[in-house]
């Protein structure tokens, strides 16, 4: 889940360019994944495009890019949405889309707050994790993160800091989700 609470312009700061060709969360921080050189039909608006596939991003002291693409908006399954969360999709405020379409991806600036669910904490199973985030433990606020395997998690060693830990809050659908602000 995905949710912009300070993002000044949200809507300048969408790209669509390339298409999900895996199952994504709403909130995943993603990349380009270069290994993929399969081109993207120009059916989808475009014309053809090499490497245009997203990946779950992982962003550590060795990667050669020290910045992901961005966050992905909205869920990525491998059949889209069923007839039931297209009813439900103003209550519960997301949408899924099939793989292999054009995903929307937000490219946060800094100071930009958002909240997600992929962080690492949010998982049953997560808190034995390395980078595990407890979002009820008020040491945390204001603590360093970086990007691991599409989630957030504290910083680790030497590895980039990407955002800080700002709290928790509640998502549409009343699910509690983590704050953080892009630096």
């Amino acid at each position: 889940m995905f949710k912009p609470v300070l993002v000044p312009n949200f809507g300048d700061k969408l790209n669509s360019m390339y298409v999900a060709g895996i199952t994504l969360n709403g909130g995943a921080l993603v990349d380009i994944d270069p290994a993929d050189t399969s081109a993207i039909a120009a059916a989808y608006g475009y014309g053809s495009l090499k490497a245009g596939s997203l990946k779950l991003a992982t962003i550590n002291s060795s990667s050669a890019v020290q910045r992901e693409l961005g966050v992905a908006i909205i869920d990525v399954t491998p059949t889209g949405p069923t007839v039931l969360s297209r009813i439900l999709r103003l209550a519960s405020q997301y949408l899924q889309i099939p793989q292999g379409l054009n995903c929307a991806v937000y490219q946060p600036a800094p100071g930009d707050v958002f909240a997600t669910s992929e962080y690492v904490g949010n998982v049953a199973g997560d808190s034995s994790l390395t980078g595990y985030i407890d979002i009820t433990n008020t040491a945390n606020f204001g603590a360093a993160c970086e990007v691991f395997q599409g989630r957030i998690r504290l910083v680790q060693g030497s590895n980039p800091v990407r955002y800080q830990f700002l709290g928790k809050t509640t998502g549409g659908n009343s699910a509690t989700v983590a704050m953080f602000r892009a630096l």
